[in-house]
């Protein structure tokens, strides 16, 4: 007796980014799927922008350090009296030093100054101090060249005017989109390689190659937001350096790297350790950094942070980290620890191991580096105020029900035949560049 026939007909790989269990039941996807792009879109950080470059701007800091000027010396003002009272010239150029009359400063041996006049210098600005206590000498006050001082404060005189205004500029940062395609061609024998699955409750197949293809597209993209480099010239630049084949201006985005060696906090040759992750703590403080932060790894990483803590907990207790899970199982690893007052969720992401792309002989040794990004979101000024997330995805819209990737079929065995070839190109293309929000708060470590 026959039993019927079952219609199935082609399904596009995109709707499978939704539903990604699908997708690894059906095919068994390798762990190199877990990659910084999934991430985004799982934590929803993902912003639809209308231009191919973004910019945003980050407040300076409102207080600013001043070095007294290499070679210069300190004059001493005092006349012999005892009271310090001396000029120095600071090493920023004439007239753009943050110091103001009226500033109270704090020099390197703790005494505190009162900076009573400034006038422009061929050097910089020369700078007019008396030290706050009347015991205080020039002496004491231990003022000489290449030392740092800091403004803490201002004092004004009875009946004064208003001191002199400070100007406070803004950091610019920006980025820019990269064009992302990838394509898979398939001959009329190897359209027979097909994968039935069941979507929504229906029958459905698709290619194995085009698979394939739609996981390259995808691993592209994710690699190039963590280690990509911003090209010089974009789309819009009269004669760009970068051109494909055809003459066609090519733009690239930088990933989570180049924003964080341009701005970030950079600790290179590190052993993981307390001593490495108290010089951390003191740098992102100074900063003043948020409390949480995510944490991405990849093996080399991920063991020295787990024997670190392991062994930290072994310190402290008979039996360590050893906790028994539902049955035999046995946990040692750490995922999330809080160390000096800082919480860290580490997150190992296999793509910081591909052993083609990021760890082999010879390569530029991502695989030692960890990533620290902010958890939550920065706070913004302006108009309305509010909080964004301090890392996120921006992506062009391609005008397709899916609105981050497109696929394009054509050839004569497209589902809708374009040509009287037995051929099914398969193209996808995404529009997407990376934003890292006040990288300034974010860090990265690279092993010894």
């Amino acid at each position: 007796m026959a039993l019927g026939t079952i219609n199935k007909t082609y399904v596009s790989t995109i709707p499978f980014l939704d539903q990604r269990e699908i997708l690894n039941e059906a095919l068994n996807i390798t762990n190199e799927e877990l990659h910084f792009l999934d991430v985004m879109e799982l934590t929803n950080r993902m912003v639809e922008t209308g231009n191919v470059t973004y910019h945003h701007f980050t407040n300076q800091e409102l207080y600013a350090t001043e070095t007294i000027k290499t070679g210069s010396s300190v004059t001493d003002n005092s006349g012999g009296s005892g009271q310090g009272d001396i000029t120095f010239v600071a090493t920023s150029a004439n007239g753009t030093t943050k110091i103001r009359i009226g500033d109270t400063l704090m020099f390197p041996s703790g005494y505190a100054g009162y900076v009573y006049d400034k006038t422009a210098d061929a050097g910089g600005d020369q700078i007019d101090v008396k030290a706050v206590l009347s015991t205080v000498t020039t002496a004491n006050l231990a003022a000489a060249a290449d030392q740092v001082v800091a403004t803490f404060g201002q004092a004004s005189g009875e009946g004064s005017g208003s001191p002199e205004a400070v100007r406070y500029s803004l950091d610019k940062d920006f980025n820019q989109v990269q064009i992302f395609k990838n394509k898979a061609v398939i001959t009329d024998i190897e359209s027979l390689n097909k994968i039935e699955v069941n979507f929504e409750g229906k029958p459905y197949y698709m290619y194995k190659a085009v698979h394939d293809s739609l996981m390259r597209f995808r691993g592209d993209i994710a690699f190039t937001m963590v280690i990509g480099q911003i090209s010089d010239e974009n789309f819009t630049s009269a004669s760009p350096k970068l051109t494909d084949t055809g003459g066609n201006a090519v733009q690239t985005t930088k990933g989570v790297d180049q924003y964080i060696a341009d701005s970030g906090v950079n600790l290179t040759g590190v052993t993981v350790n307390l001593a490495h992750y108290a010089t951390l703590t003191r740098s992102l403080n100074a900063r003043r950094c948020p409390d949480t932060y995510y944490l991405f790894v990849g093996t080399e990483m991920n063991i020295a942070h787990d024997d670190m803590l392991t062994g930290l907990n072994t310190a402290l207790t008979s039996n360590g980290r050893i906790k028994m899970g539902e049955g035999s199982e046995l946990m040692l690893g750490i995922d999330t620890f809080k160390l000096y007052g800082r919480t860290y969720k580490k997150i190992h992401m296999p793509m910081l191991d591909h052993q083609n792309v990021i760890n082999f002989t010879g390569s530029a040794g991502y695989h030692k580096k960890a990533y620290y990004l902010p958890e939550g979101q920065i706070k913004t000024h302006g108009p309305g105020g509010g909080m964004v997330d301090r890392f996120r995805c921006r992506y062009m819209n391609n005008g397709d029900t899916d609105s981050r990737y497109t696929e394009r079929l054509t050839g004569g065995l497209a589902p809708i035949p374009t040509d009287d070839t037995d051929l099914l190109n398969v193209t996808h293309k995404a529009i997407m560049g990376l934003e890292v929000l006040g990288a300034y708060q974010c860090a990265s470590t690279k092993l010894s």
